[in-house]
């Protein structure tokens, strides 16, 4: 009875050894594809946020405006946007509550006075400003002779950082030191916990989930055109 009792210790103890080897891997995997399906979701939001922003542009020939609130609708009034900057406006968009707060600038195009101001967001954009104007005004580059305390002019960049890049500085014009991914950016959506900023949004490759998505000026001239808000090129 002894040797059999040593015999299932010595057993158990193998069994143990073995099941701490492997837990590790297991627990590694386990956390990779945890991590894998939560970069997933996140990147599916962010398509149907992108998607419901084109419906509403499609619809009402414009773009929407933030929320003042997580989970309302926008704040829209008199033909303009109330704030350039604020909560993904869900209710307007059709997106029901989402599971995490988003927030939301768009390119109210005040700095650059009339007509451009607030033509991005009128529910008649091209009534007071040609589009030709409109695109001059959109592709003409930032710069430190150009005041920024109004709003995005004449868009907002988007930058990519990598590694130790220094940030650029949010109240100066474009990506500085930082690669440009785009300068014609007319509407940004970014998480809560991201920077937040009324001219710049800044790429981390590593950080997919943190992220913002956009809508380009090029994108929204296209969706006028299947709009009918324009007549096609």
């Amino acid at each position: 009875m002894k040797s059999l009792r040593g015999f299932s210790l010595i057993e158990l103890a193998i069994a143990l050894a073995v099941l701490a080897v492997l837990s590790l891997p297991i627990s590694r995997l386990l956390k990779a594809q945890r991590k894998a399906s939560e970069t997933a979701s996140v990147l599916q939001t962010k398509d149907l946020m992108l998607q419901s922003v084109e419906g509403f542009v499609l619809t009402h020939r414009r773009l929407p405006c933030p929320a003042t609130a997580p989970g309302s609708t926008e704040s829209w009034n008199n033909g303009q946007c109330e704030q350039a900057s604020g909560w993904l406006p869900v209710q307007s968009l059709g997106l029901g509550m989402q599971a995490k707060p988003w927030r939301m600038s768009v390119a109210t195009l005040q700095s650059a006075g009339p007509p451009a101001a607030n033509a991005l967001t009128a529910n008649f954009p091209l009534q007071a400003i040609n589009l030709n104007t409109l695109t001059d005004i959109i592709n003409t580059p930032v710069n430190s002779y150009r005041t920024l305390n109004n709003g995005a002019l004449p868009a907002m960049h988007v930058c990519i950082q990598s590694g130790n890049q220094t940030r650029p500085n949010p109240l100066q014009p474009g990506c500085q030191g930082l690669l440009t991914q785009t300068t014609s950016a007319v509407l940004v959506i970014y998480p809560t916990d991201a920077t937040p900023s009324s001219y710049q949004f800044v790429i981390q490759p590593n950080t997919p989930l943190h992220n913002p998505v956009w809508l380009s000026y090029e994108r929204l001239v296209w969706l006028w055109m299947q709009a009918g808000a324009l007549p096609s090129l």
